[in-house]
């Protein structure tokens, strides 16, 4: 299974840039998963200074992955309570800015412009 999330850390610098281009980026249980261990390990390193997230090719994110969340509704409670499925995962992302409020070092978002008229 590839990673979503890529994590490099240069010059005191993590870069985390999303890595689900084929998705724009859109967050879903795994990426937002992969996302908190990412910025869990920039916490961590004592020499990272601040965190730089950012997106893989043109987009940064097109938001939560819609198709996933659909898939996550329609399942059966039965499903939904195993321990492996996307909702338990789902339910243990879902509070990714609270990750973003502890990190104690600033984060600075990158973003692509998209326009109609690019």
């Amino acid at each position: 299974m590839a990673q979503l999330i890529r994590y490099d850390m240069c010059h005191r610098v993590a870069t985390v840039p999303l890595h689900r281009p084929d998705k724009r980026n859109a967050l879903h249980h795994r990426l937002v998963a992969e996302l908190k261990g990412a910025l869990a390990e920039a916490a961590a390193e004592a020499a990272v200074r601040v965190v730089v997230l950012t997106g893989a090719a043109k987009v940064f994110s097109a938001g939560a992955d819609l198709a996933a969340l659909e898939a996550l509704q329609a399942a059966t409670p039965m499903l939904n309570a195993a321990e492996n499925h996307p909702v338990a995962t789902w339910a243990g992302a879902v509070p990714i800015t609270t990750v973003f409020g502890t990190l104690l070092r600033p984060i600075i978002g990158v973003f692509s412009l998209y326009s109609a008229n690019s």
